[in-house]
């Protein structure tokens, strides 16, 4: 099948949202964050382009259509989902990124202050981002990231690349993600260049976050030699559904500050849940588990994903609310 553009995806989205939902225009406006001049644009645009008759009719329906059930069931403030059904499974993950770039675009483009954590999901979005312009913004890490290996996923090197093609300003944190001990991670945070980055981090109006969990086949922690098999096997015992940030959580989405938190030279859970736009993209089924737990309790609001792991979230919260 052919792929939705973007404005096709957002016209059906909207479309949806007055046709089907019964939204009016100005409700529309305050759900999405545009005027409302613009929401009746894009409804004329979606009768001009045939995609509203007397039903709405298109493609991309029956993606949008499951984007705005993750809405409603998790209170989350955005959902992309993409429609995968004949799609060569080498391409899933190019694809959802790409409409996670589209699907996110507005807002960072708007946001004064940008914050990124680190990982291989995170350098595949900086890398689809195209060349725009928001030379106001400012973009920091959420984590330190110096490191010898792997230094493309570090969140310093995908702070200055997203930076770049913003042409925005950027800030560093000039110390690793995980040190040996708790005293150590005491004394580099309270270094005052260190612990001004993360201040300007916690006033984000965007953060873009990696979520995975132990249960991830390759888990890049270990793949990366951030924990060991012992640290690995510590948090299956503890319970550890996932980590955002490396900083874990369990199956109700509370931090889990005793199982290698106490060693991150980051932001926690807790200071990242006061940012307004927190966004993960996801199209790796086996973290569909720590995505649900992430979504339920509100850890990420704007999220981007496959169809199929869209249908097994909405199955997992008809269970646990039936």
């Amino acid at each position: 099948m052919v792929n939705a553009t973007s404005t096709d995806r957002e016209l059906v989205r909207i479309a949806l949202m007055y046709y089907e939902e019964g939204l009016t225009q100005a409700g529309i406006a305050k759900r999405v964050g545009i005027s409302r001049s613009l929401v009746s644009k894009y409804l004329h645009d979606a009768e001009d382009a045939g995609i509203v008759r007397h039903v709405v009719n298109s493609e991309s329906a029956y993606s949008s259509r499951l984007a705005l059930q993750l809405e409603q069931e998790f209170g989350a403030k955005k959902a992309i989902v993409v429609d995968t059904s004949g799609i060569d499974e080498r391409y899933v993950a190019d694809l959802t990124q790409q409409a996670a770039v589209e699907g996110f675009m507005r807002d960072i483009l708007q946001a004064k202050v940008i914050a990124l954590t680190w990982g291989t999901t995170i350098r595949g979005f900086v890398d689809a981002f195209p060349y725009e312009r928001n030379a106001e913004a400012t973009v920091v890490p959420l984590i330190g990231g110096m490191g010898s290996t792997a230094f493309e996923v570090h969140a310093n090197q995908l702070v200055h690349d997203l930076a770049q093609k913003l042409q925005a300003s950027c800030q560093f944190v000039y110390a690793p993600a995980l040190v040996a001990d708790v005293e150590m991670k005491r004394s580099l945070e309270s270094n005052g260049a260190i612990r001004s980055v993360f201040d300007v981090a916690r006033t984000a109006d965007f953060a873009l976050l990696g979520i995975s969990s132990p249960k991830v086949k390759n888990y890049t922690l270990k793949r990366l030699g951030y924990i060991s098999e012992e640290d690995l096997r510590k948090l299956e015992e503890a319970g550890v559904m996932g980590d955002v940030n490396l900083s874990f959580f369990d199956r109700d989405g509370r931090p889990m500050d005793d199982v290698l938190d106490s060693r991150i030279v980051g932001l926690g859970i807790d200071d990242i849940k006061p940012i307004e736009k927190r966004a993960t993209v996801c199209f790796v089924p086996s973290k569909t588990e720590a995505l649900y737990v992430a979504l339920s309790s509100g850890i990420t609001n704007y999220v981007a994903m496959t169809d199929s792991i869209a249908r097994e979230l909405l199955r997992m919260r008809e269970k646990d609310v039936s």
